[in-house]
């Protein structure tokens, strides 16, 4: 899809292409459980979405279509529901025709429930995993115990992702995370 050039940082992106045919091809159940990532520079797990509310800190993008969240001693960065309802709406569009057979209804709302489904996970980043975090310049930065921006190259419509946060919300996360990893 074109709203996001790159999911996750260049060393995370070739993994989450991985979990996306894990999950494609795994059983139902997969929704309730969690997959452990191993990545050269760090540790990340995709969970099943949590609720803002339920996370002890938690902001959105400005135009609300990502949630990044601290809960428990994790990090997780995620799709809020206007994003999913706004791409499951995008799928059902392109393929609507007034005059479309039965068979093909059914198979795009399967696509679109399946996408979702997909979709409807976070990455969970473990907190002894990020050095340090600052907002600078209108940006939020997160960096790896080897010095790595995190998110450097994640884009939500063509715009930095970590950019596209308020710098009240930035600055009230960013105390949060150091008071916890310090």
């Amino acid at each position: 899809m074109k709203q996001f050039k790159q999911f996750f940082a260049p060393s995370i992106s070739s993994i989450f292409c991985a979990i996306v045919l894990v999950l494609a091809t795994s059983s139902v159940s997969v929704a309730q459980q969690s997959i452990k990532i191993n990545d050269k520079d760090m540790n990340a797990d995709i969970v099943p979405r949590i609720s803002p509310a339920d996370a002890d800190i938690a902001i959105t993008s400005r135009e609300g279509y990502v949630n990044l969240l601290i809960h428990d001693d994790m990090l997780i960065i995620q799709f809020s529901d206007k994003k999913l309802d706004e791409i499951a709406n995008e799928i059902q569009n392109e393929v609507s025709d007034e005059n479309q057979e039965h068979f093909i209804a059914v198979l795009k709302s399967m696509i679109s429930g399946g996408v979702r489904t997909l979709l409807d996970r976070g990455l969970a980043i473990p907190l002894y995993e990020i050095s340090e975090v600052s907002y600078t310049n209108g940006k939020l930065i997160i960096l790896n115990q080897t010095g790595n921006d995190i998110f450097k190259d994640v884009e939500i419509d063509d715009k930095p992702l970590m950019e596209q946060f308020s710098r009240r919300d930035a600055r009230r996360f960013v105390t949060e995370v150091e008071r916890r990893i310090i």
